[in-house]
C-alpha cells in the first residue's frame, strides 16, 4: 500500500468516524426538580352574639308595680385553625446535544535540535460511547491517526 493510499484510508476512516459518532452518541439529558412546599394556616373566629333579656313585671293590688329585668348572655365563639399543606412539584426535562468534537492546535520540537518546530492541528472525534478517534496533521505533511478512550 502507498502512503497516498495510506492517507486517503486515513482521511476515509476519520470521515466514517465522524458520521458514525454523530448519529450513534446518546443525548444529553438533563433533568431538574424543583419542589415547593406551601403551608397555608387559615384560624376562622366565628361569633353568634346571643343576648336574652327578659322583662317581668309585676303590680301589686295597692299600686306598686315591679319590674325585674333579667339578662342571660348566651354568647357563643368558635375558633377553628385549619392548616393546609400543599406540594408543588416542577420537573423540566433538557436534552442537549453533545457533538464530542475536539479540535487542538499542536506544536511539536525535537529536543536535541531546538530550532526544528512543527505545528499542526489534531482533531478528535468521539465515536461509540467512550470510544473517539483522532487525526494529527502537522507543518511538514504528516499525518497520525490516534485511537482513544475518555474517561
Amino acid at each position: 500500500m502507498t502512503n497516498r493510499n495510506k492517507i486517503i484510508a486515513g482521511i476515509l476512516a476519520l470521515i466514517v468516524s465522524f458520521g458514525v459518532g454523530f448519529f450513534s452518541k446518546p443525548a444529553k439529558t438533563i433533568t431538574k426538580t424543583e419542589i415547593k412546599e406551601v403551608v397555608k394556616e387559615v384560624k376562622v373566629v366565628e361569633q353568634h352574639n346571643n343576648i336574652i333579656t327578659t322583662t317581668h313585671t309585676v303590680t301589686v293590688p295597692g299600686g306598686t308595680i315591679t319590674t325585674d329585668v333579667t339578662t342571660h348572655d348566651d354568647t357563643v365563639i368558635d375558633t377553628n385553625d385549619h392548616t393546609n399543606v400543599s406540594i408543588d412539584a416542577k420537573k423540566e426535562v433538557v436534552v442537549t446535544r453533545d457533538s464530542g468534537l475536539t479540535i487542538q492546535a499542536l506544536a511539536v520540537i525535537d529536543p536535541s535540535n531546538l530550532t526544528d518546530r512543527q505545528y499542526g492541528i489534531y482533531v478528535k472525534k468521539r465515536v461509540i460511547g467512550n470510544v473517539s478517534v483522532g487525526a494529527t496533521v502537522t507543518t511538514d505533511k504528516k499525518v497520525g491517526i490516534a485511537v482513544g478512550l475518555d474517561f
